[in-house]
């Protein structure tokens, strides 16, 4: 899994993209089975199913993002077990880049990969508060009787974190004394010891984001870091 990140141009992006393409002996193998391709931005907007419109996908991201009709496409992931979508919006060059370069290739945001994946995992039925960790940001989701009642992401700036997490609990009203906080990610050890200061429940949940399994190698999957 690759991380890629810090662009100026959407032709910067591929081409970095390319070069890795290129000079790693993992994407010469033609054989794959499937290829995921995870975007990660801030152009994207939790709906309701109830008030999920397929003709009106533009209105979703207008007002809410940096969203471009000019030079973005939307596409969009709807979450079953959640009863909600999530609406997504990509480059269009990157999108056509991708689709041209990989068969079988599927689309989706990263939002929607940690929503599956700590829903999944959530076998409570109170409200545990879920914190992953990344390099520049720390993402923010919280569960009350297994339903998403919140999700969004931050950037990490040194204990700053705290303000962020301090912010949400009390837009929600959530009592702090009683939030189950299950984090994961990296430089997991800093983050745990400062916030087991202020929350009573804090645990680990320990993740293996960038191992390929040697059983699962016709499958590989791209992760594209692209905070703007």
């Amino acid at each position: 899994m690759y991380r890629i990140k810090n662009f100026n141009s959407i032709n910067e992006k591929i081409d970095a993209i390319i070069d890795i393409v290129k000079k790693d002996k993992i994407f010469k193998n033609k054989e794959w089975k499937s290829i995921k391709i995870s975007i990660a931005n801030t152009k994207f907007s939790l709906i309701p199913e109830e008030f999920f419109n397929s003709k009106k996908l533009n209105l979703y991201l207008n007002k809410t993002s940096s969203y471009s009709t000019k030079s973005d496409i939307i596409n969009f992931c709807f979450h079953k077990n959640l009863k909600l979508y999530n609406i997504y919006a990509v480059e269009k060059k990157l999108f056509s880049w991708c689709k041209k370069s990989f068969k079988n290739m599927s689309l989706f945001h990263e939002s929607s990969a940690l929503i599956n994946g700590f829903y999944k995992i959530n076998e409570s039925k109170g409200t545990v508060f879920y914190i992953y960790f990344d390099l520049q940001v720390f993402h923010i989701l919280i569960f009350k009787n297994k339903k998403l009642l919140y999700y969004n992401f931050f950037l990490i700036e040194k204990n700053k974190f705290l303000k962020y997490i301090f912010l949400v609990i009390n837009e929600l009203k959530i009592d702090r004394n009683n939030i189950k906080l299950v984090i994961s990610g990296k430089d997991l050890k800093n983050f745990n010891s400062k916030l087991k200061e202020y929350f009573k429940s804090v645990s680990i949940y320990k993740t293996n984001d960038f191992t390929i399994k040697t059983k699962e190698s016709n499958t590989i999957s791209l992760l594209f870091n692209h905070y703007l």
